[in-house]
Parts: structure tokens; sequence; C-alpha cells
């Protein structure tokens, strides 16, 4: 569920009422939104991480292992990250198609 909200900036399930939460929870009903740039790999992880059967989910070290975090890794980032947000190509483009 980090991974969602660091991504996309709010909670997958999250809604304006407590009670429409836990039901979005219980019935495992998230979606990626259009305005947010978010890579194909980071979906596909992300999906196995909420999937509802917790013995589906894969471990810390899969996780890991995932193309999403063994693709590509910037040796630095430019003084502007500090405030502004990557691009729209940048983040749909993470990791690189190789």
């Amino acid at each position: 569920m980090f991974s969602y909200t660091l991504i996309i900036g709010r909670p997958p399930f999250e809604t304006a009422s407590v009670k429409t939460t836990y039901q979005r929870i219980q019935e495992n009903m998230y979606a990626f939104p259009d305005n947010v740039p978010i890579s194909t790999a980071a979906q596909e992880l992300i999906r196995r991480i909420l999937h509802p059967d917790p013995e589906q989910r894969p471990s810390i070290q899969q996780i890991l292992e995932d193309p999403f975090f063994t693709g590509f890794t910037p040796t630095s980032l430019p003084t502007t990250a500090i405030a502004v947000s990557p691009g729209k190509s940048i983040i749909v483009s993470f990791p690189p198609k190789t």
C-alpha cells in the first residue's frame, strides 16, 4: 500500500467515508488515476503487493528483486528534484525498456 501512496499521492482505498473505505478494502477496489503517470512495471508490482490473497503477495525479497527495482537506477538526481517532481516522460519511461 505504501508504494501506491508514494507514487499516486494518496492511499489506494481512501474515500471521504470511513465505511466506504473499509468496503473498498474488503473488495480490494482501487484504480490507477489517469492523471498520474505510472509505469507498467510500477502498476504490476502494486497489483502483486495488493493481491487480495495474502498467500499470493510477494515476499520482501521478491519485491526487492522485482523489475521495478532492478531496472534503471539513476546515479544522481538534479537539484531541482528537491522541489519539483520529475516530468511525465521520465516517470512513464521508468524503468527504461530493454
